[in-house]
């Protein structure tokens, strides 16, 4: 059974994922420092949404044989600055790990990402994935991210990539002689990267995490 856990409050989180259990942990709130230590079997996946600016630290130890972390955040920056630390250790063999940074950068906003994924020696047929997607909408905009690789281990697997760049004036003009408004086709353009990140959100949560989007998302 996979177990839901939504953030309710300030507090920085230090969580125990005890084995053999699925956990789905929704993060709403802002500049808290969130620890996660997963066990044997056990799988967390995390949803971190964030409109606000902030100076985020996550902190992942996958602890047990099989255990699982699967993180996912996306980023909507408006004239600030948001930087994200975030560290993933391999502390046993068969584990696994898979974050997805996604980003809209409008005004003259800042964001940062610096992932680090550590795999620890003797800890063989680990995985560790790290993506980062973003659009950057305006000429004052920014979005940079750094990834770390730590492999101390031959038999395992480690993957890093990125995806970001300004938005497209091809697409949007190609839209835009389809009959689109600049601003409908920026959000048909944005929603081809965010929907599916929001659509795996509780149904609950989905209308509110959309109106914020649809908020903060103009040229």
């Amino acid at each position: 059974m996979n177990k839901i856990i939504i953030e309710k409050d300030s507090n920085d989180v230090n969580l125990e994922i005890s084995a053999n259990t699925e956990v789905t942990y929704i993060a709403l709130k802002p500049n808290l420092k969130r620890e996660f230590t997963i066990h044997e079997d056990a799988t967390l996946t995390l949803y971190y949404i964030n409109f606000s600016p902030i100076k985020n630290q996550l902190d992942v130890k996958l602890v047990g044989k099989n255990a699982n972390f699967i993180g996912n955040t996306l980023t909507i920056g408006q004239n600030d600055n948001y930087d994200y630390i975030q560290n993933i250790t391999h502390l046993a063999k068969n584990t696994k790990s898979n974050i997805v940074n996604l980003a809209i950068s409008l005004g003259n906003s800042d964001i940062n990402f610096t992932t680090t994924s550590h795999i620890l020696n003797k800890m063989t047929k680990s995985e560790c994935r790290q993506l980062a997607k973003g659009i950057i909408i305006s000429k004052d905009s920014s979005i940079s991210a750094k990834p770390i690789l730590l492999i101390d281990e031959n038999d395992v697997f480690a993957y890093h990539g990125a995806a970001i760049g300004k938005m497209s004036d091809d697409s949007l003009f190609y839209l835009m002689s389809r009959g689109l408004t600049q601003e409908e086709a920026l959000k048909l353009i944005i929603g081809g990267m965010i929907n599916p990140f929001v659509d795996a959100l509780p149904t609950d949560l989905q209308k509110d995490i959309n109106i914020e989007i649809e908020k903060r998302i103009k040229l």
